[in-house]
């Protein structure tokens, strides 16, 4: 006959064996919390706080500290509490957070897949960045599509396009530096080729607000200077765009327009809707030519007699370049198959080199220590982007396919 007796429980063998988190010391810790009446365990939860010496961290140093955190921690650090998540909203925080991992990058796929509100899915390419924000543009058959990707917090703004009646040249984004505001530029023509336009499209400063891109529209600048600027088709044109608030178009005379007419840098200032015009130092008259950006000024390289010259315009409004750095291709005696092709001109490992791309194969000479070697080619499927909270007016979401 069965007694019930309390201790009968402990003489069942091996039952510690039966639950691998059941030990010795979680029985007597259950015994002993058993011994505390229920009571007195509710009371001590409901101690009063002004007994507990708890210290109080202001949003300041919330703030100081938050900032040090990449995007993806900060990301989850939003769900923690109701301060937490304002402070890193804040756009002074995005700020500070920018300045202070300033050197913290990550690579993003060049070519992104999204799913668009049809539920479609859609592939887009890289054009620039800007403070850790992409410009891409959809790869399509369909009339060309852009949106702006923050590829660190997913978000996504999309981007009316600027006419459909036009060419579109160029698209451009960039931030107004004296306000602050994050903006595209965007250069058109007509079917001619004769008149350009300028449109500025205002993002606003960084924060989540509601609004679409329904709501954003197009601004024509007021630039004169720019009508009829090809009427008689002479030139060809080559834009450049920049970080900063200024546009770069390159005007070069064709074959069959007088050689000896110097190519023109036509400087488009889109904040203070004004335009100026360069002349290039001197003629480049039966040379190979090639025009980028250095350190955000137009820079022209030249290549002649098996020496290449390069010119930087430092300052448009007083039409002064640098002094021409002239470079002899003695390094290409074992590459006579280079000495036709214009380098492009970049800053890398902490001095000047001309990267020169010739097939698959991509070499780079160092100006400095005069060091030529063969370079592994880019692959072109990641680009090295900021690690950033920046969040434009209207940015939603991205629905990423699987």
């Amino acid at each position: 006959m069965a007694t019930n007796n309390p201790q009968s429980n402990e003489s069942q063998p091996n039952q510690s064996h039966t639950n691998p988190v059941f030990n010795y010391q979680s029985k007597t810790l259950l015994e002993g919390m058993s011994s505390v009446p229920f009571e007195n365990i509710a009371k001590r939860r409901k101690l009063d706080k002004s007994s507990i010496d708890i210290p109080y961290l202001g949003e300041g140093s919330i703030s100081e500290i938050l900032s040090y955190l990449d995007v993806k921690s900060l990301m989850i650090c939003k769900s923690v509490c109701k301060l937490w998540y304002a402070v890193i909203r804040n756009n002074e925080f995005v700020e500070m957070h920018m300045s202070r991992n300033s050197g913290r990058f990550h690579f993003p796929e060049r070519y992104g897949q999204s799913l668009n509100s049809d539920g479609i899915i859609e592939t887009y390419q890289y054009q620039s960045s800007l403070n850790g924000l992409l410009l891409e543009k959809r790869i399509c058959s369909e009339r060309a599509k852009y949106r702006i990707l923050n590829p660190s917090t997913k978000e996504i703004l999309d981007i009316p396009y600027p006419n459909t009646r036009e060419h579109l040249l160029c698209l451009n984004m960039y931030l107004d530096s004296s306000t602050g505001l994050y903006n595209l530029a965007s250069i058109s023509c007509d079917d001619k080729g004769s008149k350009f336009v300028f449109r500025v499209l205002d993002l606003g400063r960084p924060g989540n607000y509601p609004c679409c891109c329904e709501h954003l529209s197009w601004r024509t600048l007021n630039i004169t200077e720019m009508d009829n600027i090809n009427e008689n088709g002479n030139y060809r044109f080559t834009i450049l765009g920049s970080e900063v608030s200024m546009l770069y178009v390159i005007r070069v005379p064709t074959a069959r327009f007088t050689p000896f007419t110097k190519p023109e840098i036509i400087c488009v200032d889109l904040v203070q809707e004004t335009r100026a015009t360069c002349t290039a130092p001197e003629s480049m008259l039966n040379c190979r030519l090639t025009f980028q950006l250095w350190q955000q000024k137009p820079t022209i390289l030249s290549l002649a007699n098996d020496k290449l010259s390069v010119w930087v315009l430092e300052d448009y409004r007083e039409h002064k370049w640098s002094d021409k750095l002239l470079i002899p291709l003695t390094y290409l005696n074992e590459y006579p198959r280079l000495r036709k092709v214009v380098p492009g001109f970049f800053h890398a490992d902490g001095e000047d080199v001309l990267l020169y791309k010739y097939t698959s194969v991509c070499y780079a000479y160092k100006l400095e220590s005069k060091e030529f070697c063969s370079v592994a080619p880019s692959t072109g499927k990641n680009i090295k982007v900021a690690d950033t909270l920046v969040s434009l007016k209207g940015m939603r979401p991205e629905k990423i396919s699987c």
